[in-house]
């Protein structure tokens, strides 16, 4: 009988297995790739509004001063919008 651990082990083996799989298939890596637009390229300049950096300040309020990195996530969610 195999264990809940095995089962797991198998299941996320076959997940890497199928994702792996797909992206060969479609002839790129299974994470999208930036494309290059007139208004969004390595040269466009960017940078946190007032209210970003306000809000960011308010997002590392919230934890203890030896957990700052927690809010990286949420940070990069910020830049992202």
């Amino acid at each position: 009988m195999i264990g809940l651990r095995g089962l797991l082990a198998k299941s996320n083996v076959a997940i890497h297995s199928a994702v792996r799989q797909a992206a060969s298939q479609r002839g790129f890596s299974a994470f999208a790739n930036h494309r290059n637009t007139e208004d969004n390229n390595e040269e466009t300049p960017f940078e946190f509004t007032k209210e970003n950096y306000e809000e960011i300040q308010n997002l590392l309020n919230k934890y203890p001063s030896n957990y700052k990195e927690s809010a990286c996530i949420p940070a990069l969610f910020i830049a992202q919008k």
